[in-house]
């Protein structure tokens, strides 16, 4: 570290000591403005160039704050050896006042002609045996004082550095579930892998309105028509459209599939249910009577493999 020599106020102890406080709150300061700008632009999320600038602005409190806390280390190394130096010092100081004293004990009980002049000078260094002690003592005082503050300081720093953290991964996550719904080819690939009826007859249904819904929809069809060769009908529902099974009015969030009362819809609903879940594709199962209550009314037979009765729809719903 012979470099840090050239650092200002290198060799007092006070100047060391209020360097490295000051360093520590500049590196406090920054950190709490990290978290502030990262919750700002956490907020700020429907405006991008806002939020880009928030996040710019967090990493840099983040770098000064880093570069605060390195270059508080010297000064903390050098408080602790100029601090053993004075320490080291005062108790060497200590110790000769004592040999003094002690000496000239000795030389009052030998010489008593001379006993007012080595009281005199046994009284004295007494004295500044006792000041040196008490410079001692408030020297360690001083150190005891400059540790507890640095414990402070560091607690505050893993805790200002853990909700940074917090902040991030919510921020992340929030990011994570706004994002467009997609299959990765990963997915698509897993998706197909796990299909194993043939040509299990699929209506698919996504929104018109929705852009992000036709994209996710599309990849759909590409996992279970193109590559797990299912007969795959997709269709494009609009407001007031007639479309079989009849098209809900009410709108359905996420990616929900619906079975008809058969035994091969139901096994082939459970099938596709699992491999979207195994894709860590999030999905919803349930009997087609539960969002068209119609067909509750309607009577089927349970081995029919007829399409419209064999059939599964899956709805490509809003985006959560």
């Amino acid at each position: 570290m012979h470099f840090a020599t050239y650092l200002p106020d290198w060799n007092s102890l006070d100047s060391v000591r209020r360097a490295h406080s000051d360093l520590e709150a500049v590196a406090l300061v920054f950190f709490a403005l990290l978290v502030v700008f990262d919750l700002l632009a956490h907020l700020s999320s429907e405006n991008k160039t806002k939020e880009t600038l928030l996040e710019k602005i967090a990493l840099i409190c983040f770098a000064v704050a880093v570069l605060a806390e390195i270059a508080a280390y010297p000064y903390g190394q050098r408080n602790d050896t100029l601090s053993e130096k004075v320490i080291g010092s005062l108790d060497a100081k200590a110790k000769r006042a004592l040999e003094n004293a002690s000496t000239a004990l000795d030389k009052s009980g030998t010489a008593l002609s001379n006993s007012k002049e080595a009281g005199i000078k046994s009284t004295d260094a007494i004295d500044t045996a006792g000041r040196a002690q008490k410079e001692a003592d408030s020297f360690e005082k001083d150190i005891v004082s400059a540790k507890t503050l640095a414990a402070e300081a560091e607690s505050h720093l893993a805790d200002a550095l853990q909700r940074a953290a917090n902040a991030e991964r919510e921020l992340s996550e929030l990011k994570a579930k706004s994002a467009p719904r997609r299959l990765t080819p990963a997915q698509e690939q897993s998706i197909a892998s796990q299909l194993s009826l043939p040509s299990q007859p699929v209506d698919l249904l996504w929104y018109a309105s929705s852009s992000e819904g036709e994209h996710y929809g599309t990849d759909i069809f590409n996992a279970i028509n193109n590559m797990a060769h299912w007969d795959v009908k997709p269709t494009r529902y609009t407001a007031g459209q007639s479309c079989l099974p009849p098209c809900p009015e009410a709108p359905i969030t996420g990616l929900v599939i619906f079975t008809m009362p058969t035994d091969r819809s139901e096994k082939a609903g459970k099938e596709l249910y699992n491999a979207f879940r195994n894709a860590h594709v999030p999905v919803e199962l349930a009997p087609i009577s539960a969002w068209w209550l119609s067909y509750s009314k309607m009577s089927f037979k349970r081995d029919s493999l007829a399409r419209e009765d064999a059939r599964l729809v899956v709805v490509v719903g809003n985006h959560p």
